[in-house]
């Protein structure tokens, strides 16, 4: 059987469902089934090209850079993309981000939904963008052959937001996200000072991690923060994550808060660097309004890291009995969840046990090996 996974949608800088696209290539790349593999990449992105030359499963497809504009992705995934997938005589395609090929072929068509969003909160999105992906969730459930779900939370919003019948709901699958084996992570590695860049000491600051945007809630995390700081002066508040959009509130808020001593960006960070602010932190905050899955929940968790999250959508699934759970729309609740771990030792370490054992949930491993089962059926 020969699969195509089509890379061209994922972004160079690579959070959340980059972090899940790479994930499942590297774990494909070390089961090695006896089936095809060809992934169609963008030729600026060199870490999956290395990756890819590297092994003895992918055939590669180069596609030029071009194709990173909206446009002409979108030409490329509805017209250029059929004809790789009939020029290779492709069994399977798998598109990893919402939208794939629409055009009626012999080909299976397996597609990624990692969240409805675009639906519950058009608002924190471009319209183009809520638009296009709107109508694309759409097609999917009408047109794909097998629907992956990152999570039952996702699966659920799917189904009652399109109201999907019955006989539709057999091709939709769940396979959970997975986190790295901690065991394998360097953390003294050539960025290992990036605490030293900020002036942070060990398990004196408490972390975010993710997208600038609106849905992250990171205004909430502000004010919340606001009410404690005085004290617990010896801890910093670090964000960390490039701008998305509508992230000019975050900012004024700093500003009205008189905070500006006391909060550190980072912006972008690499891998390891992430990794370092990850294992050094006290605590880790992730309020979102919503998630699909939530990553960052779990890695944090996968370095014992007491964690503050929602309670609503899929946070609760994924953390378990292992973090505090608090309303997204509560500063108040926020703000108490930091003040119980920064005072309560013992539910401190109660926390750090049962995030060790909660991550053991979810492994990237799992991850590839319930996709590559989807394939199959």
């Amino acid at each position: 059987m020969k699969i195509l996974i089509d890379f061209t949608q994922i972004p160079l800088k690579k959070v959340g469902v980059g972090v899940y696209a790479m994930s499942l290539l590297k774990e494909i790349n070390k089961i090695k089934k006896s089936e095809e593999y060809f992934v169609a990449v963008l030729n600026d992105d060199y870490e999956v090209i290395e990756l890819l030359k590297e092994s003895n499963v992918f055939k590669i497809i180069y596609l030029k850079k071009i194709f990173r504009r909206l446009v002409f992705r979108f030409l490329f995934e509805q017209f250029y993309l059929p004809i790789l997938i009939l020029k290779n005589k492709i069994d399977v395609v798998h598109s990893l981000h919402y939208s794939f090929p629409i055009l009626p072929m012999k080909v299976k068509k397996v597609v990624t939904l990692h969240d409805m969003t675009f639906f519950l909160y058009p608002n924190f999105h471009k319209k183009i963008n809520v638009f296009f992906f709107t109508n694309m969730i759409k097609f999917s459930v009408k047109c794909c052959d097998e629907i992956i779900c990152v999570s039952e939370a996702t699966k659920r919003d799917v189904f009652n937001i399109l109201n999907v019948k019955k006989d539709l709901r057999e091709k939709f699958v769940v396979v959970p996200l997975g986190v790295d084996d901690r065991k394998e992570i360097v953390l003294n590695g050539k960025d290992s000072n990036i605490l030293l860049k900020h002036s942070l000491e060990p398990k004196k600051y408490l972390l975010f991690i993710g997208t600038i945007e609106p849905r992250k809630n990171i205004k909430s995390i502000l004010e919340a923060y606001s009410m404690i700081h005085e004290k617990y002066l010896d801890y910093k508040l670090v964000i960390v994550g490039r701008k998305g959009w509508h992230y000019d509130n975050v900012y004024q808020t700093v500003e009205e808060l008189k905070l500006g001593d006391r909060i550190v960006f980072t912006d972008f960070v690499t891998e390891n660097e992430k990794n370092n602010l990850l294992a050094n932190c006290y605590l880790f905050l992730y309020p979102s309004f919503y998630e699909g899955f939530g990553i960052p929940v779990l890695e944090a968790m996968s370095f014992g890291i007491p964690t503050i999250t929602s309670k609503i959508s899929s946070m609760p699934e994924v953390s378990g009995d292992a973090a505090i759970l608090i309303d997204p729309y509560n500063v108040k609740e926020i703000a108490d969840g930091i003040t119980l771990l920064i005072d309560d030792k013992f539910l401190y370490q109660d926390l750090v046990a049962k995030s060790l054992k909660q991550v053991k949930k979810f492994t990237w491993n799992q991850m590839a090996t319930s996709t590559m089962k989807a394939y199959l059926e």
